[in-house]
């Protein structure tokens, strides 16, 4: 294997509510047993979709190898242990690896890392941060938000925490001198952040208000590639550190997003930064 094969172990969680975290899964697989929160699984499409996916990317000099850990046989499927190149945190590879996995609803754990495997799902929760991209923390609970959402500064370069669960959805935040700005975001795609569903927390508007609106470039995923978006900001979506707290333990619960707050669909930010790129690629 070359120097940028990294090794992965795929497993299914299970219909259930029991916590998983990564660490504690992969030390019961390894000594044979399944840990309460995953599940054996079918391992033969997934198989079929590896097999197909190696002889393309043969052709790019990349090396691929797989074997299944199973009870009986392949149906009943424990984990794959797969190696193949790193999966980077953006890019076109990270799209090709989570359509081969998460299409097929599984998760895994990253030998590298010592962690879930940044483009699949977790089994209840998982937040991460701007800073420490590498970083990330699964099924936390409601105490643990304030001391880790109080983490963020916007004195760092990368002031933002992301909380998603396990249908990938999330809401996040960052932190600016003028107060923080909330988006959630429901029916996601793990490849893309232009989905018409993203939308951004704000007060109620006091219709006096003409204030007009400020523009602050922020990097976001397009198509599977960090791109530098253009997104409008108003005055009245600068939020107190409350009231984020509000909004991500209510994301927490399951609950839908507060009506306490107005939400504005951001979508056409995204769409016009579609278009720039478009644009550009044509120059």
């Amino acid at each position: 294997m070359s120097q940028t094969s990294a090794t992965y172990y795929l497993w299914k969680w299970a219909d259930n509510d029991l916590p998983g975290q990564p660490n504690e899964v992969f030390s019961e697989l390894l000594r044979g047993r399944l840990h309460p929160a995953v599940q054996t699984f079918d391992a033969q499409p997934v198989l079929h979709d590896l097999q197909a996916t190696a002889e393309k990317r043969h052709a790019l000099g990349e090396d691929w190898d797989w074997q299944v850990q199973a009870f009986d046989d392949v149906a009943h499927a424990r984990f794959i242990f797969l190696q193949c190149p790193v999966v980077p945190l953006y890019g076109a590879f990270r799209h090709v690896f989570s359509k081969l996995v998460y299409t097929r609803d599984l998760s895994g754990y990253d030998e590298q890392s010592g962690n879930l495997i940044q483009c699949l799902l977790p089994k209840l929760n998982s937040i991460t941060f701007g800073e420490t991209p590498d970083e990330e923390l699964c099924d936390i609970g409601a105490d643990d938000l304030p001391v880790l959402l109080g983490r963020l500064s916007p004195e760092y370069d990368n002031p933002w925490a992301r909380l998603g669960d396990r249908a990938s959805n999330y809401v996040q935040c960052y932190a600016h001198h003028n107060g923080f700005a909330v988006e959630w975001l429901e029916n996601h795609s793990l490849t893309d952040d232009t989905d018409n569903d993203l939308c951004r927390a704000g007060y109620a508007q006091h219709r006096n208000d003409g204030r007009r609106p400020r523009f602050r470039n922020e990097l976001r995923i397009i198509d599977g590639e960090l791109r530098t978006v253009k997104l409008q900001e108003f005055p009245h979506e600068e939020l107190r550190f409350g009231d984020v707290l509000n909004i991500f333990q209510a994301f927490l619960r399951g609950e839908s997003k507060p009506a306490r707050y107005q939400w504005r669909n951001v979508q056409r930010d995204f769409e016009q930064a579609k278009r720039q790129q478009k644009a550009a690629s044509h120059e």
